[in-house]
């Protein structure tokens, strides 16, 4: 069994620090466009204790992460499906977006909406909030 030294390890991976502090450091003053963090403090009756949460707005880090080019060809903004075989007769689930709920929600649930809009628009009377039964397939 080799062992190293965690000196060693760092030079070897080539880190651009030296310790979990130094890390922490980096992460919190020296990465572009960090969405902050904001602090609860949250009390419980009956009981004599706070507790700290610690949150980042999702909307903010959704936009930090589709602004950034870095990770332009790493995101997928719609979903899809993928199939192992021409025949499309085995389905790839490896990714949110390659799921069912990802593919009703935004495909067929926009399919749904289009068809609700336009039966609206058209004076054809509407049963109140569209409803998604279609299950289209693209």
């Amino acid at each position: 069994m080799l062992s190293r030294s965690p000196c060693q390890v760092n030079q070897k991976l080539e880190l651009s620090y030296k310790n979990a502090r130094a890390l922490h450091q980096k992460v919190d003053h020296e990465l572009p466009g960090v969405t902050p963090w904001s602090r609860s403090v949250i009390r419980i009756t009956g009981i004599n204790d706070e507790f700290e949460l610690f949150m980042r707005d999702p909307i903010e880090c959704i936009k930090e992460l589709w602004a950034n080019p870095a990770y332009l060809d790493h995101l997928t903004y719609a979903p899809e499906h993928r199939f192992v075989d021409e025949g499309k007769t085995e389905r790839v689930y490896d990714e949110f977006m390659s799921g069912d709920w990802s593919w009703e929600t935004q495909v067929c649930g926009f399919h749904c909406f289009l068809r609700h809009f336009v039966q609206h628009s058209s004076g054809t009377p509407s049963r109140g909030r569209y409803t998604c039964t279609c299950h289209y397939q693209l």
